[in-house]
């Protein structure tokens, strides 16, 4: 697993990447995984405009969510 952009706060539009190993992207069976992901991330970061998108490993986005 690998996160960027979670260092930066810009103040207009705060931005994290976090890349998986999981397969199959939105519709794919690890959907719920990213969810959590992304949740996770949301307590753990806090922003008033922040968001975060979950990649799988083919670089499609697996979920997303605000931070």
């Amino acid at each position: 697993m690998k996160v960027q952009g979670a260092d930066s706060d810009n103040g207009i539009l705060d931005s994290a990447s976090v890349y998986t190993d999981y397969e199959g992207g939105m519709m794919g069976p690890h959907q719920g995984s990213g969810k959590l992901l992304a949740a996770a991330f949301a307590d753990w970061k806090d922003s008033d405009n922040g968001l975060v998108t979950i990649y799988d490993k083919d670089g499609e986005i697996l979920s997303n969510g605000n931070y």
